[in-house]
């Protein structure tokens, strides 16, 4: 260790201090380097002494477009659970018997009709175990009774009138408990206000009717029926 530390020194000194006319003038930094090098050097003859060469980590950045990209990918899968939560209310909203917003009339239900001379107005309801028309016999679902609506189709003109309200898209909802919604059963009945194609003669009046299936110990009180189209809303009480 001695003999190559002498070594060191006489190398040292060849290359710095020869010759008095000739001054290398060293910088901090260099000198510091210089001081680094001597000590790890003559550390290294210590039999003690370990040498380790300790790289610092480098923080490893995540590409701005890499974490743009991942960002996006929650923001939409968020979005797609919203959609099939929005989804699955919505088609709870449309079954029979399900719950949906409040809603409010801005018309009655000759509005919404909108024939020129035919009015619509209310009769009755009844609760019946089936409904027997001349062709055949309507039953309610199983366990329930059929309740039936009747209107009175009403031609104020001195001429015949025609209604044709199979593709008028017309919404019809019984609101039986403020929020409970019930949509008419599908008939084939020729006085299914749904389908109904008649011809009023003047000064006349037909019947039309919207027939439910709902439960035996349905509360009557308070019933409502919506009929809507496109941004028109009737509402007429059932009672």
């Amino acid at each position: 260790m001695k003999k190559n530390i002498v070594l060191f020194t006489a190398i040292f000194s060849a290359v710095f201090l020869t010759g008095c006319a000739n001054t290398y003038k060293l910088t901090d930094r260099e000198n510091d380097a210089i001081a680094e090098y001597i000590a790890g050097l003559l550390l290294s003859y210590d039999a003690n002494y370990e040498q380790t060469l300790v790289q610092p980590e480098e923080e490893v950045e995540k590409p701005e477009e890499t974490t743009k990209i991942e960002e996006e990918t929650e923001k939409a899968e968020e979005e797609t659970e919203k959609a099939e939560e929005e989804s699955k209310d919505k088609v709870a909203g449309n079954a029979a018997g399900s719950t949906e917003s409040n809603q409010q009339a801005n018309a009655d239900f000759t509005e919404v009709i909108g024939v020129p001379g035919i009015s619509m107005k209310y009769v009755k309801y009844s609760l019946r175990e089936n409904y027997t028309s001349d062709y055949y016999v309507l039953e309610p679902n199983k366990g329930e009774q059929l309740l039936v609506v009747e209107f009175d189709i009403i031609n104020s003109y001195k001429t015949e009138k025609t209604l044709s309200l199979g593709s008028a898209n017309i919404q019809y909802q019984l609101d039986v408990n403020s929020g409970t919604f019930i949509k008419p059963l599908l008939t084939f009945l020729d006085t299914d206000l749904r389908y109904l194609e008649t011809t009023v003669p003047a000064k006349d009046k037909k019947t039309g009717i919207l027939v439910f299936s709902v439960p035996k110990e349905l509360k009557t009180e308070g019933m409502n029926l919506i009929i809507s189209k496109e941004s028109q809303t009737a509402i007429v009480k059932i009672k």
